[in-house]
């Protein structure tokens, strides 16, 4: 049987850019388009909180911030919303999208 991984806990004074070669905006569905211009045909569409997310980092809010803010709009459950937080940012860092 697989063991679960537990995703590594973020600081949460650090504060996310995006990368260089990232561009982005938010779409009228509220739905947000990320392209890759370093990568040939990469593209993203992000919704719902993820989305919201990724539209609050810029460079100037830390990951607490972040996470304070979408926690307070929608109230989700904590512990999930904690461990899909971190998933979700670590996954956006895997992506190379944004650093840390």
């Amino acid at each position: 049987m697989k063991k679960k991984r537990t995703p590594t806990p973020l600081h949460h004074d650090r504060v996310p850019t995006l990368q260089e070669s990232i561009i982005s905006r938010v779409n009228a569905d509220h739905t947000v388009s990320v392209v890759n211009l370093d990568l040939d045909d990469t593209s993203y569409s992000i919704d719902g909180i993820a989305g919201e997310i990724f539209a609050a980092i810029d460079g100037k809010r830390s990951i607490g911030a972040i996470k304070k803010r979408i926690m307070k709009k929608h109230q989700p459950p904590a512990k999930q919303f904690e461990k899909d937080f971190i998933q979700f940012v670590q996954e956006l860092k895997s992506e190379n999208l944004i650093d840390l």
